[in-house]
C-alpha cells in the first residue's frame, strides 16, 4: 500500500478517534495530520503493522495534546489573584460548529448515498466496524460489502448534491447522535437496515 492510500484509508478512522479524545473537529485534524507528518519523516517503510502506528501514535498524541491543556491552565489559574475564581462563573460554550459540521455531513450523507450505502459508509467509516460484521447486519458478501463502501467513498467527493434520499436526515442525525452518545449501534443498525 503507498503512503497516499494509507493517508486516505485511514484518515476517517483517525479522526474519529482523535475526535472522541478531544472533543473538538479542528483539534482532531490537526492531530491527524502532525501525526501524519511524523509517520511520514520516520520512515513508512520501518513500520510493520501502518494501522496500528497511526492509531497509537494519534492517541499518544491526543493525550500529549490533554496534558499540555491542563499544564496550561494550572498555570494560568495560579497566576489569578486570591479570591478572583469565587466571584466569576465560568460556563464553557457550547461547541455548536462541530455539531453543526457533523449535521451537515450526515445531510450529505442522506442526500447522497442509497440506502444500503448509506448504511455501510455509516457504520464502516464512522463507526470503524469491520467487514465481517458489516456482512452479517446486512446479510450480503464481504466483497459486495467492500463495493459499496468504496462506491459509497467515491459518491460522498462528488459535487453538486444529487439527491437520491426523499425526507427529512433530521432521523438520521438523531439515529447517530444517540449512538455516539449511549455507545451503543444497536438502534442505529435496525434504523438503516429499516431502510433498505
Amino acid at each position: 500500500m503507498s503512503e497516499s492510500q494509507a493517508i486516505a484509508l485511514y484518515r476517517p478512522l483517525l479522526h474519529t478517534i482523535a475526535y472522541r479524545l478531544t472533543g473538538c473537529a479542528t483539534i482532531a485534524e490537526d492531530i491527524v495530520q502532525d501525526t501524519y507528518l511524523k509517520w511520514l519523516v520516520n520512515g513508512p517503510e520501518k513500520i510493520r503493522n501502518t494501522k496500528a502506528y497511526l492509531i497509537t501514535s494519534v492517541k499518544n498524541n491526543c493525550l500529549k495534546y490533554s496534558e499540555t491543556l491542563q499544564v496550561r491552565k494550572s498555570e494560568w489559574l495560579e497566576q489569578l489573584p486570591a479570591g478572583w475564581l469565587d466571584r466569576v462563573h465560568f460556563q464553557l460554550p457550547a461547541n455548536v460548529d462541530v455539531e453543526e459540521e457533523i449535521r451537515e455531513a450526515i445531510t450529505a450523507i442522506h442526500h447522497k448515498l442509497e440506502p444500503l450505502e448509506k448504511g455501510v459508509f455509516i457504520l464502516r467509516g464512522i463507526f470503524q466496524l469491520e467487514y465481517e460484521e458489516l456482512q452479517e447486519i446486512f446479510e450480503k458478501k464481504k466483497d459486495h460489502i467492500r463495493q459499496l463502501f468504496s462506491r459509497a467513498r467515491k459518491k460522498m467527493q462528488q459535487r453538486p448534491v444529487k439527491s437520491v434520499a426523499n425526507g427529512d436526515p433530521g432521523a438520521l442525525w438523531s439515529k447517530v447522535e444517540t449512538a455516539f452518545r449511549q455507545g451503543s449501534l444497536s438502534d442505529l443498525v435496525s434504523y438503516l437496515k429499516g431502510n433498505e
